[in-house]
Order: structure tokens, then sequence, then C-alpha cells
């Protein structure tokens, strides 16, 4: 899995998003007694099937590329991505190591099993990826579930003018039908309307037919890919779109805790940090 960004507005706000899911309580910081390797008796956490969305990068051609896959995990260090089998390994920090084809990517897993990320920062396969997975939901979900305020974090690459683009976006889901505002945008700036319409089928599969995008909803998180730049019209775009349903009653004190976060980014030269 493959990941570039040219800048690092995109990276810096993924690495909040995603802290805010997977913040850990105490229960779940690490003891130290698996050292940073993990031990095969936390495997158990991660079980089920997941719905990933990928941004990468590949260097030696300079292009960008979108991607959706399904994971499944069988809760014992082992698992399928399509049809690669991998093998993992959680920390008692819910960190984790994951191998598939030999290579082996970091990364993080939520308190409550169902969200996760992952990171590749080797370049010796010509590629990085940021990638997130939401578990695909085992309750009906419909419209009163996913109704309410959002905030959408998006990253896409469009081949016309050869950048990257990014954007936080505001949004009300109402009955199939949603409208907002992006308030942060790395192209056009603040302050652009948007309105789409969206389909949820009862396992939480959710479309937006009108951009391409396709993945799952479980009621508070989402995952969106548009992995085809000729969907919709050629529109020459890919794009992934993480999403997190607003809540209320939060203060600065809901913040406090042990977090984990991956981050990833580039400068103009091509220069990588992790």
């Amino acid at each position: 899995m493959r990941f570039n960004l040219r800048g690092s507005l995109f990276v810096v706000f993924i690495a909040v998003l995603l802290a805010a899911m997977v913040g850990c309580s105490s229960s779940s910081s690490s003891d130290g007694s698996d050292g940073s390797g993990g031990s095969t008796s936390h495997n158990d956490r991660l079980t089920g099937t997941f719905s990933i969305g990928a941004f990468e990068y590949t260097l030696n051609t300079d292009t960008y590329d979108a991607s959706n896959s399904d994971l499944k995990s069988n809760g014992d260090g082992t698992g399928t991505i399509e049809t690669d089998a991998f093998t993992y390994i959680i920390a008692a920090d819910n960190t984790f190591d994951l191998t598939v084809d030999g290579n082996t990517d970091k990364g993080i897993l939520s308190p409550s099993g169902d969200f996760l990320a992952t990171v590749d920062t080797d370049e010796s396969d010509d590629g990085i990826t940021l990638a997130a997975a939401l578990k695909k939901p085992t309750s009906t979900i419909g419209n009163s579930d996913v109704n309410g305020k959002w905030t959408l974090c998006q990253i896409r690459y469009n081949s016309d003018d050869g950048r990257a683009h990014t954007s936080i976006i505001n949004a009300t889901f109402t009955d199939g039908t949603a409208s907002g505002s992006i308030f942060m945008d790395s192209d056009s700036g603040t302050g652009d309307s948007i309105s789409f319409s969206y389909t949820i089928a009862s396992d939480g599969a959710m479309a937006i037919s009108t951009l391409g995008l396709a993945g799952y909803n479980d009621g508070a998180k989402l995952i969106l890919v548009d992995d085809d730049p000729d969907n919709p019209s050629g529109d020459h775009e890919v794009q992934v779109m993480i999403g997190i349903k607003k809540t209320s009653g939060l203060a600065n004190s809901s913040l406090m805790g042990d977090y984990q976060m991956l981050r990833i980014d580039s400068d103009a030269n091509d220069s990588w940090t992790t």
C-alpha cells in the first residue's frame, strides 16, 4: 500500500482525525510487557471484515492512485486483503505490524476494534501509502443512523492539473441528501458550498454516485473512495474521504488521554518524513 502528498496540509488533518478516533484509554495503553514487537495474545482485538480506503503515490512514475479493498481478519494473526494473505502482531497499546507480500506496514487500531489505519514508509518498493479502514457494520444501518452533522476529510488527485488537493468539509446528512460548506480547501480557499445525494444500504454500504464515491458508513464514521478517474463522466480524479459524525457535550478535557497517530509528509524536493 502506498501514499504521498506534496505538502503537509492533508497529512496534518488526517493525523488529528485518526487521533480523535483511536485515542487510547488507560486500559489500552502499553504496559511494556511485550516490547515494540507486540504479542500474539492481543491479536484477537482485530477481527471481522473492514473496508479500506487508501491514497497512494508511486515514486518512479510520479503518479497518484486511490484504492478500495476489503480486509478480513481472523483474529489470530492472519487474514486476507482481497485475495492476498497477511499476518499481523498487535501490541498492548493497539499499535501493530501488518505484513503482506513481504512488506510490513505500521498500523494503529481503535480501542473498540472498529477502525484502523496503516502507513507504508518504505520507499524500497517505490511507493508509499496512507490507508484507513472501517469495520463493516453487523447491524442494519439506515438514514436515521446517518442523519446529522458530519466533518469530512478529503484527499483527491486531478490529472488535469497534476496536483493533489485537500479539503475539510462540514456537511449535514438528511435522508439521502447532504448540504454544507468546504471550510478549508487547498485548491479554491474557504467558503465553497457543497451538496450531494447519497444512498445507504442496510449493511452500511454507502454511495455518492455524482462524485463516483463508494464505501461504508456505520452511523458514526465513514470511508468513501473514488478509484476510477473516468467515473463520473471522465472527471480525471481519484479521491479518498473519511468522515466523523459530530457529537455534543464535549470540552477540552474530553481530549485527555493517550493517543496513537500516523503521519507522513513530503516537501517539494521529495524529502520524506514520517
